[in-house]
């Protein structure tokens, strides 16, 4: 099965591999999908730390509302994504 990304969650997972960071779909946005649900929110993940976040994306863009846990909050076409840090290795290249 093939999780259709959304175009916000789509672009922000490119620019993030385009600058180096591994990056995946996570949470609830993967389980709606699987069960066939239009999901309701877009939460990622990646190996870019919460500065390198908002230094890619510009803290006009990034609100920063879980620094401590790792967590960005980026504003993209009207809609918020949450963007977490993971200290996994993460492949850079989009899989789907």
């Amino acid at each position: 099965m093939n999780i259709v990304l959304e175009p916000g969650a789509a672009a922000l997972l490119d620019e993030l591999h385009r600058a180096g960071f591994g990056a995946y779909a996570v949470g609830g946005c993967v389980r709606d999908s699987l069960l066939g649900l239009a999901p309701h929110d877009w939460d990622l993940c990646t190996a870019a730390r919460p500065g390198q976040v908002m230094e890619l994306f510009g803290e006009d863009r990034c609100i920063p509302t879980g620094l401590q846990h790792g967590t960005v909050t980026v504003k993209r076409d009207g809609k918020l994504y949450a963007v977490s840090y993971t200290h996994l290795t993460l492949p850079t290249k989009r899989i789907v």
